[in-house]
Order: structure tokens, then sequence, then C-alpha cells
């Protein structure tokens, strides 16, 4: 499992539960209806079993990191450089058009949402001797090569980010499947 997604599924899984559970519940107090409050009270247990799940999420992470030996200095910079990464790869979407109630997209916005979806595979993982870059790229043509148009200036980002690793030319592993290798230097 990628610790960043990991992270990012807890926080908003907790984020949500937290702010269902209180308005749940003021509903349940609000409310007269007996067949409402039997439905109020499954939201709110439901809430509070997000809240439970969303902190073992967070647990996992913090000791699969832990157990693996590794220290906590490199899973805040795999997650930084994974941030970064998707932050600097993103490809702003302009807002489709719509007629009555039907939004039309153009075909390269379709490409464009395509090619960023991809981004949610884009992964960093710092190590201290290494570091990897993998990234599933979509199995549309367009959206590769748009995407395979970043690839030195996203090296050249991370080299600038991450100084004491020089990574290498991003190059197809197997498949849509890209990644590079740093070497600490």
């Amino acid at each position: 499992m990628k610790p960043y997604n990991t992270l990012l599924a807890s926080l908003w899984l907790g984020l949500f539960s937290w702010l269902l559970s209180p308005l749940t519940l003021w509903a349940y107090v609000a409310t007269d209806s007996a067949s409402l409050k039997q439905l109020l009270k499954i939201i709110v247990g439901l809430s509070f079993v997000g809240i439970l799940l969303s902190a073992c999420l967070f647990l996992f992470l913090v000791m699969s990191w832990l157990l693996t030996g590794k220290s906590f200095r490199y899973l805040t910079l795999s997650l930084l450089a994974t941030f970064f990464a998707r932050r600097f790869c993103h490809l702003e979407t302009k807002q489709s058009f719509s007629l009555e109630n039907e939004s039309v997209s153009t075909p390269s916005q379709s490409i464009r949402r395509r090619a960023n979806r991809s981004l949610y595979t884009l992964n960093v993982t710092v190590l201290p001797e290494e570091a990897y870059l993998t990234w599933h790229l979509p199995s549309s043509y367009e959206s590769q090569v748009l995407m395979s148009r970043l690839f030195p200036y996203l090296k050249m980002a991370l080299n600038n980010r991450l100084p004491h690793y020089v990574f290498n030319d991003i190059t197809v592993i197997k498949g849509n499947y890209y990644g590079a290798r740093a070497v600490h230097h």
C-alpha cells in the first residue's frame, strides 16, 4: 500500500466521519419520528466506526514504517516528494460549458482529465540510500504523450527538490508503468 494514498484516505475518512457524527446527533435530538431516529442511530454508529477505521489506517501507516526500520524522516520526505511531484504534473482543465443541465467536454479536456487521474498512481519513495519514482500512465495514447512530455521537467524538479538524490531518466518499466531510480550522493 502506498503511504501517501493511505494517509489521504485515512484523513478524508476521519474528517468526513468527524463532521457527520455531530450533525447526525443534532438531527437525532431535534426529530420526533421514530423511524428517522432508527436511521440516525445507524448513521451515528457508522460515523464512529469511520473514525475508528481512520485511526487504524493512520496507525497502520505509522507502524508499517516503524517496523521496517525506516526513519520517520524518510516517510515525511516520501510524502512531501509525492505531493510535490503530483502538483508539478497536474494539468489545468477549463470548465466545460453546459447546455440545459448537460455538461459537454471537449476531447482535449477529457484527455487532460484522464492524464490527471493517472497522477493518483504517481509515487515517490525515499529511502536512506536511494529513492524511487513509479507512475502508471493511462492507456490513452494522447494522455501518455501529454504526460511523457513532462518527464524531463519532473526529473529536474525532483533533483532540485531532493538535492541529496540524483534521479536518472524516467523510463518504461513494463507496459504503461514508468519509473526512475535515484541514488544518494
